[in-house]
């Protein structure tokens, strides 16, 4: 399969990680305090969301313009913004998430007249491959006839632990297959200091403490 970050350079991977996903906060963290610092607050993070949703989609119309059909499987979906966004473009897209929370605000939230390309799944990254053959019958053939776009978007990798983003990474490339396209987004250093103080200082639910001192700026 291809991988792309967002400069469309290649990466070559460790497959020998053997990670097992446990219980974290992030696996119960609510709806709302999520959706009130990211997505109702679009001030901070809309022209993000819309230039990832852009960079995303014009792959599908390139694939689809050589007379494919294209499929979307979002790792991480958080409340769905993503999918929402950029459904209508693929055959089925598909958000996965370990949050059940997540999952049941996507599920009442797909609009009218999408459901069928809309489908939202709580499950394990780390099994990410496992979890769609579940889900999605091979016999059948939706989304294993399609060339698939596998994506991670946001700041999700970021938040992934360290001990599991190989084999995330190994099952993203795995799904995408030989035809596929692996997509990562991942926040720029550069405007650390601005997101501290315009989102995460804003946005205490999302974080601990945090105060100048957490910040060592010899190391940053």
């Amino acid at each position: 399969g291809c991988w792309y970050d967002e400069e469309s350079e290649e990466v070559v991977l460790e497959k020998d990680a053997k990670p097992q996903a446990g219980n974290s906060k992030w696996q119960e963290f609510p709806v709302e305090k999520w959706r009130s610092a990211v997505y109702i607050n679009r001030a901070y993070f809309g022209r993000l969301c819309t230039d990832t949703t852009d960079f995303i989609v014009s792959f599908a119309e390139k694939i689809k313009a050589r007379g494919r059909r294209v499929s979307l499987i979002e790792v991480g979906c958080g409340t769905g913004e993503f999918i929402r966004d950029s459904a209508q473009t693929f055959r089925v897209a598909v958000g996965l998430d370990f949050n059940p929370n997540f999952i049941q605000y996507c599920e009442e939230s797909i609009p009218k007249g999408m459901e069928a390309r809309q489908r939202y799944i709580h499950g394990d990254a780390c099994k990410l491959v496992e979890e769609m053959e579940k889900h999605f019958p091979k016999k059948e053939g939706l989304l294993w006839n399609d060339v698939r776009i596998v994506a991670c978007v946001g700041n999700t990798i970021g938040i992934i632990p360290q001990d599991m983003k190989a084999k995330v990474y190994d099952e993203m490339l795995n799904l995408a297959g030989e035809e596929g396209i692996v997509i990562m987004a991942y926040w720029n250093a550069q405007w650390f200091c601005d997101a501290v103080q315009n989102f995460y200082h804003a946005n205490p639910q999302l974080r601990c403490p945090f105060m100048g001192e957490s910040i060592d700026l010899s190391t940053y």
